[in-house]
């Protein structure tokens, strides 16, 4: 896409150059990706891209649109070139400390309001939420957005990313009902919990560099690095958990497609009862088993 185009461009040739550009360089998406990337650098509605084909622009702002599209030439993720992702119809920033959220973690969410907890609506006031890893705050920021009465932390061993997270919070409307907290995993805190969530790092270390260049070249891999066979974080959290769960409480986890029955004999094994298949796991939108529910065995 030449710089120079933006002597004299719109709306309309902005987008037939982006979208021309992306598909010479087999980008998948070309035509979605060149419109969310033109409508989001101008500012305006994604259907205005069309509607407004031949609104004139001004050249900075052209040249603003060419660099996007080098940048997701580059194989840079769309969402992290306009700095921002929707998660359950919440806008969430991003930085180069922050995982990119995926729609597949709506799942866990839908999960933890589907706790028989979450069914006595009584329990919202003084509920206790721990979100392991939260990165940007997407998990905890959606359940305390569906819980009015409750409370959370948010604990993270980056503390950029619990910047982010932050401000995500508070962009949210839930500032005022969430914490945020360095450390590595449970160990930051002392409070007991009724609810603790995670989307631990579950990809094996020598699988990092075959994913897909959006992903290798641009999350952070302390975000996505699960060890050797992709189950250590679960280890860990297996031994952690228990210690800050309250009797009753719930534990309910995100794993990578396929470790749904390792990650299940590693809280079995830890004295967690899982219940029944229907009870214990759910599947994502493609029918793939995405998370686990939990409580831990009280002697």
């Amino acid at each position: 896409m030449r710089d120079h185009a933006a002597e004299s461009a719109t709306v309309g040739s902005l987008f037939d150059a982006a979208r021309n550009c992306l598909r010479s360089h087999n980008i998948p998406n070309a035509e979605l990706d060149a419109r969310v990337l033109v409508s989001a650098i101008l500012n305006i509605e994604t259907a205005d891209v069309i509607g407004r084909r031949d609104h004139q622009v001004e050249e900075e702002a052209a040249r603003s649109v060419a660099t996007a599209i080098q940048r997701r030439v580059q194989r840079e993720p769309v969402s992290r070139i306009v700095g921002m992702r929707e998660f359950w119809g919440l806008e969430f920033e991003l930085s180069e400390a922050t995982l990119d959220p995926r729609p597949d973690s709506e799942t866990l969410v839908e999960f933890c309001l589907e706790t028989p907890a979450a069914g006595d609506r009584g329990i919202e006031a003084g509920l206790h939420i721990a979100d392991l890893g939260t990165g940007t705050g997407c998990l905890l920021t959606a359940l305390l957005s569906e819980w009015p009465g409750a409370l959370g932390v948010g604990i993270d061993l980056s503390a950029d990313a619990l910047c982010v997270a932050r401000r995500n919070a508070r962009r949210n409307g839930v500032s005022s009902r969430a914490q945020f907290v360095c450390g590595n995993w449970l160990s930051a805190v002392e409070t007991q919990f009724d609810l603790i969530v995670a989307n631990p790092p579950y990809i094996r270390s020598h699988d990092l560099l075959q994913l897909q260049p959006e992903v290798a070249k641009h999350e952070p891999h302390l975000a996505l690095d699960g060890g050797e066979d992709g189950l250590d974080p679960y280890r860990i959290l297996a031994l952690q958990v228990p210690q800050l769960l309250k009797p009753n409480g719930w534990f309910v986890v995100e794993f990578g497609c396929g470790q749904e029955a390792d990650v299940a004999s590693l809280l079995v094994d830890a004295g967690f009862t899982l219940g029944d298949q229907a009870d214990a796991m759910k599947a994502d939108l493609s029918g793939i088993p995405r998370c686990v529910r939990a409580r831990y065995s009280q002697l």
